[in-house]
């Protein structure tokens, strides 16, 4: 018997409602691809609602670690609510960690020099390893919203967004030999209503210290020290939409890459895609006990 299942079924929950705020279907676009959230131990999907007018197709990346709904509808229904209920309690999936980061995110030289100046070597522990790189990329970044650092890490000062700093998290963890794992999604600020219309991105990490998250950007948003492992350093709530970035989908028309992704995604027949333009709410939930298992099969 699982030990977590009563955990699990009674946890608390929140209903996510993703709008999307456009009016009609682009020109040429075939469609919306729309993440499937995935499993983690601080959340598991477990009801996923569509409007019945629309066409759904199964899919996922060739790894199987993120999956997403191919989604086709006529345009006097896009802007019906895409509903998700959450459970805040899950399980560690350990596909979602890996030692070789996607391409955008691979090392690099300036990286190389970094990790050799911070003399992370053999004689240092996995927990040694990556609290110092930790410590040192949240005294190097100030963290900017928009703004995606172009500069090479060896720099002394950086600016850079939160994708900007889990980049580089993900570089030199990767040189470190620290298992990571990207997630991508929505943060909810702790207040009334709560409503989020961009995205947010952390990592996760795997050592020996276990299962940890790491927001260093909201650290340094808010000017929270020490550095410390923590789903939400600003009180609120989050959810992953997505695990990884990169990725690779195989569509009817193809395959789809996509940097990232957290809101659905319009896709055109020459592979392109394009985030749309989403509002998303979320509302508490006493319990989750009613709610069936976790489908990627979407019901009314």
């Amino acid at each position: 018997m699982d030990p977590n299942r009563d955990k699990m079924a009674m946890s608390p929950g929140y209903r996510l409602e993703l709008e999307i705020c456009e009016d009609k279907r682009p020109d040429t676009a075939i469609g919306v691809l729309l993440p499937v959230p995935p499993t983690t131990p601080d959340q598991e999907l477990k009801r996923l609602t569509l409007d019945r007018s629309w066409s759904v197709a199964p899919c996922h990346t060739r790894d199987e670690a993120q999956s997403a709904l191919f989604v086709t509808c006529p345009d006097s229904t896009l802007n019906r609510p895409i509903t998700l209920e959450m459970s805040t309690c899950g399980r560690l999936m350990e596909e979602h960690f890996t030692q070789s980061p996607a391409a955008d995110a691979m090392p690099g030289d300036d990286a190389q020099q970094l990790f050799s100046a911070l003399c992370l070597g053999e004689t240092a522990s996995e927990d040694e390893r990556l609290l110092r790189i930790i410590d040192c990329l949240s005294r190097k970044f100030r963290y900017r919203s928009g703004f995606d650092n172009q500069e090479p890490l060896t720099c002394d000062a950086l600016t850079g967004n939160c994708f900007s700093i889990n980049t580089a998290v993900i570089r030199l963890a990767h040189l470190a030999r620290i298992q990571t794992a990207y997630y991508i999604g929505f943060f909810f600020e702790q207040c009334d209503p709560l409503v989020a219309d961009d995205w947010h991105c952390w990592v996760s990490t795997l050592t020996t210290r276990g299962f940890e998250s790491w927001d260093i950007a909201h650290h340094l948003k808010r000017a929270l020290q020490p550095i410390s492992p923590a789903l939400n350093p600003i009180p609120g709530i989050r959810f992953a939409m997505s695990v990884g970035h990169d990725l690779a989908f195989r569509l009817a028309c193809g395959t789809v890459r996509v940097p990232r992704l957290c809101e659905p995604r319009w896709i055109f027949p020459d592979g392109r895609s394009r985030a749309c333009r989403v509002r998303v709410t979320a509302t508490p939930l006493s319990v989750m006990a009613d709610i069936p298992a976790p489908s990627t099969v979407p019901t009314m």
